[in-house]
């Protein structure tokens, strides 16, 4: 059962509604009452709130820490923004404590910006905080928004999951209430789902001394670098580095060594 799908599809069926009600009463859904009153019981302002923000030097230590899903992101995040292209956006990607490690996009302002932490304590109800702790996806309309700076926008959040289900980051779209539209839900899910299967078959291939296997087999058959690197045509300073472990292979990389072997990519990965 997709949760995120089931989400998104009711949120679309009660897109109108949301909206007509929310520009009357911004508390209309309950999940937006409830986020407001932590908000104040936190002592959030609305009007000034009060930014966590990361040095450069600690921004750097968190975006070395999640440079696996940052990288593996970077394409869903920009095909995201060229569906996007004609109005203005911003995407964010945050760490599992929804820290903003990666930015893209051309909304600018107070409070967009890399290493800002947007957790309910600092920036009012968010998309990211929640998709994060409970683990399901949240539209925040405009007038939703605790904090009054972010009301002219209509946040998407959605979870990140890795292949044990566990969810390590999450992805929020904002873009201009007068440019929401409920076909950008769609476009955000399909882009997580392929962020997913792309990580699940990174971690998959992370998990497995392939360069061991592959430095084997060379030995068995009684091959060079430079023959296996020419059969796979690859050069032999990338065969290297995935034999010694400082570059991981890609599903391409590997289907190639392995037909070099005459074998499986199967059979090269396990």
């Amino acid at each position: 059962m997709d949760v995120n799908k089931i989400v998104i599809d009711n949120l679309i069926k009660q897109w109108n509604k949301i909206i007509s009600n929310v520009k009357y009463n911004p508390t209309y859904r309950e999940i937006t009452l409830k986020a407001w009153k932590r908000c104040k019981k936190k002592d959030v302002n609305p009007k000034l709130p009060t930014y966590y923000s990361l040095s450069k030097e600690e921004l750097q230590i968190k975006q070395q820490e999640n440079k696996k899903i940052i990288k593996v992101a970077k394409p869903f995040m920009e095909d995201i923004s060229l569906s996007l292209r004609n109005i203005p956006h911003v995407i964010f990607l945050t760490d599992k404590d929804a820290w903003a490690i990666g930015l893209m996009g051309t909304l600018k302002g107070d409070g967009i910006g890399e290493g800002i932490n947007y957790a309910e304590d600092y920036v009012g109800n968010s998309t990211i905080e929640t998709a994060l702790k409970e683990g399901k996806p949240l539209l925040i309309y405009g007038a939703e928004h605790y904090v009054e700076r972010y009301r002219h926008l209509c946040c998407f959040g959605l979870p990140i999951r890795d292949k044990r289900n566990k969810i390590i980051a999450a992805l929020n779209v904002s873009v201009p209430t007068k440019y929401a539209a409920p076909q950008n839900l769609i476009i955000v899910l399909t882009a997580i789902k392929g962020l997913e299967e792309k990580l699940s078959e990174t971690e998959l291939i992370e998990e497995q001394d392939i360069g061991g296997r592959i430095r084997k087999l060379r030995k068995q058959r009684s091959l060079s670098q430079t023959v296996v690197a020419d059969r796979a045509d690859i050069s032999q300073s990338f065969l290297s580095d995935i034999e010694n472990g400082k570059k991981s292979p890609t599903l391409r990389s590997i289907r190639l060594i392995a037909k070099a072997f005459n074998i499986s990519s199967k059979d090269l990965i396990i």
